[in-house]
């Protein structure tokens, strides 16, 4: 069933992906984005309005929410407050994506053209699967994770809140990753990563 509104919490590069992968999946008949600015404006097809001070005046039937900004901390912290009001998080996935019907994918989760998401895995609320990225069976990421574009995942990892995983970075099956670590560029993930380290290199060390 279409849906009356989705509204994209920033207007940067990542949420006219958002946008564009909202618009391509004919899910929604309008798509606003929200920014911190003092008059409408417009990016692309999409108009831009003013961030409302109490969020919750935009809320009604049909109408859900997701965080278009690619800072994992920021996008979790605001997804959790407009939550917190009651507001209903949508998950976007672009028709050029495929997620397996026995994945499970949490609200404000995006996943990108391209982007692949096995059986069995668990993609907690607010998770970016960009451009090109697989995550393959039985994985599971935490909330506010992000899998950057031509990524890939091998089954069983396990990936903790707010980690990035960068362009292009592997990491072997069955590896788990802590929470808030950033994987660099090309890295090669083949063993445990504590929480809170960047990863570089091939094998990947911190």
């Amino acid at each position: 069933m279409v849906k009356e509104q989705l509204y994209i919490l920033g207007a940067g590069g990542h949420a006219k992906v958002v946008a564009d992968a909202a618009q391509a999946s004919g899910q929604w008949r309008e798509i606003i984005l929200l920014d911190r600015c003092s008059a409408p404006y417009a990016v692309g097809p999409w108009q831009v309005l003013p961030e409302p001070q109490d969020p919750s005046t935009l809320a009604g039937r049909g109408v859900q929410f997701i965080c278009g900004m690619g800072d994992n901390r920021l996008r979790l912290k605001l997804q959790t407050r407009w939550e917190a009001l009651g507001l209903a998080f949508a998950t976007v996935i672009h028709p050029a994506g495929v997620v397996s019907p026995l994945a499970d994918l949490g609200p404000g989760s995006f996943v990108a053209a391209g982007g692949v998401v096995n059986i069995d895995t668990t993609i907690g609320r607010c998770v970016v699967i960009n451009t090109g990225a697989t995550v393959d069976h039985d994985c599971q990421l935490a909330d506010g994770c992000q899998i950057a574009p031509g990524a890939h995942l091998g089954g069983g990892v396990r990936v903790g809140e707010a980690t990035m995983v960068g362009i292009g970075a592997v990491i072997k099956l069955g590896c788990h990753v802590g929470r808030d670590v950033t994987i660099g560029v090309g890295a090669a993930v083949v063993t445990a990563v504590p929480d809170g380290v960047i990863v570089k290199g091939v094998p990947g060390r911190w």
